[in-house]
């Protein structure tokens, strides 16, 4: 397999690096959701000169249904299969073809577009070369990214593109986009020759902040930070039990920055754990200290961990020195 790392958010480097060893009418580029997929077989039909088919476009007019009982859109059952395959015959046939439009933020289809597509025909999307595309992918390219990327890729890009808040971003990508990559997606992706390793890292919103640490005394309220850690890129999985209640943030750090929501406490053990599923250093620390009880509740940017009436921590704090003994 010829294997080709990018770093940057210029996905030209990995088409001028590749574009020499590719060959045939349809080339099929597959990877989970977020890897780039999109960018880079734009990038590539333009310096091939050809045309870009998503298999994203081709979801059932009516995918919610079906998607709303499986919790997912990354299922082959809400893949319009017969208009998809009727597409890719003409288009490699040089005929023109329409392409259903379909809007994310609505999950449904909403028009259709005319195109003359000319060979060869990239196909991207994460059913690229699934099923019966199979036989017609005459060169196969894998895109694939660290998890912790596409889950911060996902919470910049989705609250746009499909108007979810980043706390339903990272509980579907946890729950349902994850497990069903493991299912349908790698197994196209080991079957590809050539392969993309984007490792961009995009702008990330808010400061990181530090506190203090707090002496254990009885009485206290309790914090569980857990380290998932990746290069020099770290993910906080913070719990704060608060008398009876329970709050959970996962936040995905590097910089100095993060991005992040509160999630269900589920959502946050389901991350940790697939983060450690993919090679993920994790560690576990410990805290206790006292809550400004007024303010608990309140998600963002508030400072809540007290002692003595002196501001401590705040909900999204990291202690110091944790990083480096992660």
């Amino acid at each position: 397999m010829i294997e080709v790392k990018i770093t940057t958010s210029d996905l030209r480097k990995a088409v001028e690096a590749l574009k020499d060893f590719l060959k045939g009418e349809l080339i099929c580029v597959v990877g989970p959701s977020s890897s780039g997929k999109s960018l880079f077989s734009k990038l590539l039909a333009e310096a091939l000169n050809g045309t870009v088919l998503s298999t994203d476009d081709f979801y059932l007019s009516e995918a919610w249904r079906l998607a709303s009982v499986l919790s997912t859109f990354d299922h082959p059952s809400l893949i319009d299969w017969d208009l998809l395959i009727k597409t890719v015959k003409d288009s490699l046939k040089g005929k023109d073809v329409e392409v259903p439009i379909y809007d994310m933020r609505i999950s449904s289809r909403i028009g259709y577009r005319r195109l003359k597509p000319k060979p060869p025909i990239v196909l991207e999307g994460i059913f690229a070369s699934y099923g019966p595309l199979n036989e017609f992918c005459e060169q196969k390219i894998a895109i694939d990214s660290p998890i912790h990327l596409l889950m911060a890729r996902r919470m910049i890009r989705d609250p746009q593109r499909a108007l979810e808040a980043p706390s339903k971003i990272l509980d579907r990508v946890v729950r349902t986009v994850l497990p069903f990559s493991k299912t349908f997606v790698e197994p196209q992706m080991r079957e590809a020759k050539l392969k993309v390793v984007n490792v961009w890292r995009p702008e990330l919103p808010y400061e990181l902040r530090e506190c203090e640490e707090e002496e254990a005394e009885e009485g206290y309220d309790e914090r569980r930070i857990f380290v998932a850690s990746y290069s020099d890129d770290k993910v906080y999985m913070i719990e704060n039990i608060v008398d009876s209640l329970a709050e959970h943030y996962v936040l995905v750090s590097w910089e100095n920055k993060y991005i992040g929501a509160r999630v269900l406490p589920d959502t946050a053990y389901f991350a940790l754990t697939a983060l450690a599923a993919h090679g993920f250093k994790v560690k576990g620390y410990y805290q206790r200290g006292r809550w400004n009880e007024d303010m608990v509740g309140v998600i963002m940017e508030e400072v809540t961990w007290k002692r003595l009436g002196s501001e401590r921590c705040c909900k999204l704090c990291i202690p110091l020195g944790l990083d480096d003994n992660a």
